[in-house]
């Protein structure tokens, strides 16, 4: 670990310099050696391109005591719900085929980046309304009936301080089993939270958190 002194070592520097070597140390300037240029490719953890041994083993024996599933990794992939863009893969192996959607690609009605990085996997109830207390909700044609003023979360009243959207969704209209028609918006409360809410079946609920 380098150390400062206060006098100066002139016994290992020339004659000539040493006698000029006689005022202390004032500055100390370090100079970077050559850089590395990060090229973004995270293929193991913590950002290292093999995995280490005793990582692979480690991983192994918590799946030894947890199951197959026990360890999983986590891969981008393409959607339009936050939560759908993120599919696991047991330690070990591929990912699953359906992986290879394109996270880049157009996914209309798909909320604009960044994604929320808290998916509440229960999505709790939330009322969204007007400066008149009327329920805020969003039409055919993806309009809102008026502008969001309060937001009720678990029975706490939120002001709201901006909002964006609606982004309209109709997921699968052709099969009307499974066909799901939601409307997301972004909601920012006084407080200095932001949520991301959807509506579906003329309720609102949370779906992403994020701060």
């Amino acid at each position: 670990v380098p150390h400062l002194v206060s006098e100066p070592a002139t016994d290992l520097l020339p004659e000539s310099v040493a006698e000029a070597a006689t005022d202390p140390l004032v500055s100390l300037r370090l100079v970077p050696g050559p850089l590395v240029v990060d090229t973004g490719s995270q293929q193991a953890l913590w950002g290292r391109e093999s995995v280490p041994d005793r990582v692979g083993r480690a991983a192994e024996r918590v799946q030894a005591l947890l199951g197959h599933d026990g360890v999983t990794l986590l891969h981008l992939t393409g959607g339009r719900d936050p939560a759908a863009r993120i599919a696991r893969a047991p330690w070990g192996e591929k990912p699953p085929a359906d992986v290879a959607a394109d996270p880049g690609a157009p996914w209309p009605g798909s909320v604009p980046e960044p994604a929320p990085p808290l998916l509440p996997e229960d999505q709790p109830p939330v009322l969204l309304l007007d400066a008149k207390g009327a329920h805020v909700e969003v039409s055919g044609r993806a309009r809102l009936s008026a502008r969001p003023a309060v937001l009720v979360l678990g029975g706490s009243p939120l002001q709201v301080a901006a909002w964006a959207g609606p982004w309209p969704y109709h997921e699968q209209p052709w099969r009307p089993v499974t066909s799901r028609r939601r409307a997301r918006l972004q909601v920012s409360t006084d407080d200095g939270r932001a949520f991301l809410l959807a509506l579906e079946h003329g309720a609102w609920r949370v779906e992403g958190v994020y701060r």
